[in-house]
C-alpha cells in the first residue's frame, strides 16, 4: 500500500510507532513538511496514545513516539517539533533527559517537558529555561497549557 501524498510514515518497532498525517497543501497550513507542534516520547502505549490524542483534540499537531529511535527519527524529520515532551523512564539505558539533551543538541531552540511519577528521577537535574516538569498523573489538560505556555514563550524555535 502506498501512502497518501500527505502522509509522512517513518518505520517503527511496534503497532504505536510514529505515524503523521498532515493537512494537503492548501495555502492554510503551509507545506507538508511545515513544523510540527509536538513530539510525544513514551514507552507506555497506552499513556502514549492518550498523550497525543488529548494534544490532538486541542488542534495540536503531534507525532508520538515509543522509544530513542522513533523519537531521533522524527527529530531528523525537515521541520522538528516545537516542543518535546518526554518521559523520564523509558525502559532503557538512556533516560528522557538523555535524549531531551540529543534534541536540545540538534535544535538548541525546541523546548522541553518532562513528564515522570517518579520524583527521585528528577532530583539532580536542574531545569533550564525551556524545560518544565510535569508530575504524573497529571490530568490532560495541565499538558495542554504547558505545551501552549512553551509554544508562545518567545524563545527561538528550531532552525
Amino acid at each position: 500500500m502506498v501512502p497518501a501524498a500527505n502522509t509522512i510514515s517513518i518505520p517503527a518497532s511496534g503497532n504505536f510507532g510514529i505515524h503523521r498525517t498532515l493537512p494537503p497543501d492548501d495555502g492554510l497550513y503551509g507545506a507538508a513538511t511545515s513544523m510540527c507542534d509536538l513530539l510525544v516520547l513514551d514507552d507506555d502505549p497506552l499513556v502514549r496514545t492518550m498523550l497525543v490524542e488529548a494534544l490532538r483534540e486541542e488542534g495540536l499537531d503531534v507525532i508520538g513516539a515509543g522509544d530513542e529511535t522513533e523519537a531521533l527519527a522524527a527529530l531528523r524529520l525537515p521541520e522538528p517539533p516545537r516542543v518535546f515532551v518526554t518521559d523520564l523512564d523509558l525502559g532503557t539505558a538512556r533516560n528522557g533527559f538523555v535524549i531531551a539533551g540529543m534534541a536540545q543538541m540538534l535544535f538548541p531552540g525546541v523546548a522541553i517537558i518532562y513528564i515522570t511519577g517518579r520524583p527521585d528521577s528528577v532530583r539532580d537535574h536542574v531545569m533550564g529555561e525551556r524545560e518544565m516538569l510535569l508530575m504524573k498523573p497529571f490530568r490532560p489538560g495541565e499538558l495542554v497549557a504547558a505545551a501552549r505556555q512553551m509554544m508562545s514563550s518567545g524563545f527561538p524555535q528550531p532552525a
